[in-house]
């Protein structure tokens, strides 16, 4: 192993051994504000540093959860820096995901005729590591002006199709987004075989196929549970991409009417087999669980830097999904038992 794999290797190990624990996320949960969460992890968690300046006694939620992704964002950097610039690697990709969700923040909001807030939430941390001009961004108005924005890029292809005409006057948001992902998905898995040996590929292929199936999943399970969304457009959000389920296995699912019959088909795959007993109900909570042992085996287990990256990236972006649930939790008064039903471990 190189010098530069060993580095990352110790100090993605090093950052998850300070990864907020069971205990404190249940002292968090006893906060009564969004001030005093901000009190707890400036004082009682890694994200200090990065809290070392905040006035944690009159700060907005917004506010405290950028400076949050913004940590984690610098994480990836320090990680980031024991890599060759020379070619592509994950850091890009952790890059381009992030700019596709701002793509699509910002075509939410011109659906919604609100496209002034972009830049209200507009991650300044993403501005300067970005391939596009996100402060361009912050200035569009409507659907054609954000594709001209982005003229040049890959991104400008996609959107292009989408864009909406006299016969066709509404976005297609979930059009644009699954084109968009699929895009990612489909670079991503290419930028692996290129650029990885073979031993890492099926390492790393293995962990993208597990984190797109269960994004399946939990697509499949709102649908179904909380949302009544017609087959045909849930189908158009799904990305053909295979761990533990089959092909048809995944159809079924897609195919089921509610939540009862989505759970029988969900009983008769592999998931099943290692589902805690009496979860079986908790689908989307479970996969999320499996998904985050699966990143801490890795990083416990394997030595490859483009492994070790992966599994902490999907690791500390649960990590910050807890942090937000518990700040938002509090900011709109949900009980502390459902907020901590939201609190993905292993």
């Amino acid at each position: 192993m190189s010098n530069s794999n060993h580095a990352i290797v110790a100090k993605a190990r090093t950052m998850y051994g300070k990864r907020i624990t069971q205990k404190q996320y249940d002292e968090m949960l006893h906060c009564r504000t969004v001030a005093e969460v901000a009190t707890y992890l400036k004082t009682k968690t890694h994200f200090s540093e990065a809290l070392q300046e905040v006035d944690s006694s009159n700060i907005h939620r917004g506010h405290l959860e950028n400076l949050l992704r913004r940590a984690v964002f610098q994480d990836y950097v320090k990680l980031y820096s024991y890599i060759s610039n020379s070619e592509e690697n994950l850091f890009h990709y952790v890059v381009m995901k992030e700019e596709i969700s701002e793509i699509l923040r910002m075509i939410l909001l011109i659906k919604g005729n609100n496209p002034q807030e972009f830049i209200i939430d507009l991650p300044s941390y993403l501005v300067r590591r970005s391939h596009i001009d996100l402060m361009g961004m912050s200035k569009v108005t409507k659907f054609e002006d954000l594709v001209i924005l982005l003229g040049g890029t890959d991104y400008e292809v996609i959107l292009r199709k989408f864009q909406p005409t006299v016969e066709q006057p509404y976005i297609d948001y979930v059009g644009c987004e699954h084109a968009l992902y699929e895009y990612y998905y489909r670079k991503l898995f290419a930028m692996v075989r290129k650029n990885t040996s073979a031993y890492e590929a099926r390492q790393l292929k293995s962990l993208v196929r597990l984190q797109i199936e269960i994004l399946n999943l939990e697509r499949i399970y709102r649908a179904r549970s909380y949302l009544d969304v017609p087959k045909e457009e849930l189908v158009r959000s799904i990305f053909p991409y295979y761990y533990k389920l089959s092909a048809g296995q995944l159809e079924e699912l897609i195919a089921c009417k509610d939540q009862h019959a989505l759970n029988q088909i969900f009983s008769q795959t592999k998931y099943y087999k290692t589902l805690p007993e009496g979860s079986s109900n908790y689908i989307e909570d479970y996969t999320k669980r499996y998904l985050y042992h699966v990143c801490c085996k890795g990083l416990h287990f394997f030595y490859s830097a483009p492994v070790i990256f992966y599994s902490y990236y999907n690791i500390s972006q649960i990590e910050l999904k807890n942090v937000i649930n518990i700040i938002e939790g509090i900011r709109y008064q949900v009980s502390e038992q459902d907020i901590k039903q939201l609190i993905i471990q292993s």
